[in-house]
């Protein structure tokens, strides 16, 4: 999957995934696709969780909140079909090498929304870790809700 695109490896490659987590992937894609971004990236990513698990967050992390934060990096244009095969950046990349990291490390057979989170927030440079700092979430804390 390293800086390919979402298709016909999905299930392979993210065959380890709750289903939970499965969903948070299939909205960063919706996400992405929605403002015309050309390729899914770590901010999607955070929406994905927002909608598919949100009670792992508290205000100001919203999705109105994260939505209005990720035009600082993506001005939103033209829609791209569904239908289309998006690239994954390579934060995105990253953050689901560490979400399965993780996974291994805490001995869960699979990868769940968790270890996405806490992975967001481990590429210092992504859109998504920029966010949560802004929003006073901090690594120290999210891995809490993995070991916790």
């Amino acid at each position: 999957m390293r800086g390919g695109e979402m298709g016909h490896n999905e299930a392979t490659v993210f065959g380890r995934y709750s289903i939970a987590s499965r969903q948070v992937i299939f909205v960063a894609r919706l996400e992405a696709s929605r403002v015309g971004n050309p390729f899914i990236d770590t901010e999607h990513v955070l929406l994905g969780i927002l909608r598919v698990a949100p009670e792992m967050f508290a205000q100001p992390l919203s999705d109105p909140w994260v939505r209005e934060y990720a035009t600082r990096w993506h001005t939103p244009t033209t829609k791209i079909s569904t239908s289309v095969d998006l690239p994954i950046s390579a934060d995105t990349n990253a953050v689901f090498d560490k979400a399965m990291s993780l996974a291994d490390v805490y001995q869960c057979d699979l990868v769940r929304t968790e270890h996405l989170l806490v992975a967001l927030a481990t590429v210092p440079e992504s859109h998504s870790a920029a966010i949560l700092k802004e929003a006073g979430v901090f690594l120290d804390q999210l891995e809490a809700t993995v070991s916790g």
